[in-house]
């Protein structure tokens, strides 16, 4: 049995020998990794590497492949591990719906469908088939450890219900806004202090109105309710160390200055489905569990199986 260092190190070694032109596709297909009973060849390798810088938009370059060869080894490596496990077991079973849903999205990601996505495919030589069973063994394992495993995936309703009550205690500041906007080209120390002076004896409304070159000016410089997401980061930055009432420091954009003041601040609450969320939580806690199991599942197997380059 090979261990994990005698595994990666076969990996970069084979890395190294392993190379094919980015433009001659006639490879002498041999076997070259032996997992369990099952095989790996140069012409697997090969899909692999182009299936995956077509699909991640890489030029297909010998750089490119060559930067590639340790991860596709490594991907088949663990794709016929899953694979072997699926077939002792013999699961064949998997959601046909998350597989119509994957080309889908990959062939929208090309702004395709898939008859044209099959073309990208047989343009670049890369085996579709190959590519739709490789997903395919991967919906089988998440259906053999669900199997095993689906008892023991029990989810504390408590914690769950104590997790919606976080997300209804949720609030949202939403401030009222004013500000004054002056150009770059008039603004200097002495313009801000006169607009300051302003500011603390008429009030902020008076001065927006007196210098400000915004519409906002006709409303004494007043612009609104803005939640934070909405505020640019310069001016988020400013609003989120400032108390009511409080006005910012000068904020420089492209063409201009402005000054902001809050003028009023309230807090709203989210409105929530909370049987919408508890069976959200809950899926999710389920996935948490399965993928964990699904990682021990799969870092036993490779432990105990034989894997020999050839």
């Amino acid at each position: 049995m090979k261990s994990k260092i005698l595994t990666f190190f076969s990996i970069c070694i084979f890395s190294n020998i392993f190379v094919f032109s980015v433009l001659n596709s006639q490879i002498e297909n041999k076997i070259v990794v032996k997992v369990g009973d099952a095989i790996v060849t140069t012409s697997d390798i090969q899909n692999e590497i182009l299936t995956s810088l077509i699909i991640n938009k890489q030029d297909v370059t010998q750089e490119n492949i060559n930067n590639s060869k340790n991860s596709a080894i490594k991907s088949l490596l663990n794709l016929t591990i899953k694979k072997s496990e699926n077939e002792k077991f013999e699961i064949t079973d998997y959601n046909k719906k998350d597989l119509q849903e994957y080309e889908l999205s990959v062939a929208k990601s090309f702004n395709t469908n898939l008859d044209g996505l099959r073309k990208i495919f047989k343009l670049n030589k890369i085996n579709y088939s190959l590519f739709l069973e490789k997903r395919k063994v991967e919906l089988i394992w998440n259906t053999l450890i669900y199997n095993i495993y689906k008892n023991q995936i029990n989810i504390n309703i408590v914690d769950v219900e104590n997790e919606i009550e976080k997300i209804e205690k949720t609030k949202k500041n939403e401030y009222y806004l004013s500000e004054i906007e002056i150009s770059k080209i008039e603004f200097n120390e002495a313009k801000l202090s006169e607009i300051l002076e302003i500011i603390k004896k008429k009030g902020f409304d008076k001065a927006a109105r007196k210098f400000s070159i915004a519409p906002s000016s006709q409303n004494g410089g007043a612009i609104g309710w803005f939640l934070k997401k909405n505020l640019s980061k310069k001016y988020l930055e400013q609003v989120q160390v400032l108390k009511l009432d409080e006005i910012s420091s000068p904020i420089i954009n492209d063409d201009s200055i402005s000054i902001l003041k809050i003028d009023k601040i309230r807090n709203i609450k989210k409105e929530i489905n909370a049987g919408e969320i508890k069976k959200k939580i809950i899926i999710q806690k389920k996935e948490e569990k399965l993928n964990l199991f699904s990682r021990s599942h799969f870092s036993n197997l490779e432990n105990t199986i034989t894997i020999d380059f050839l």
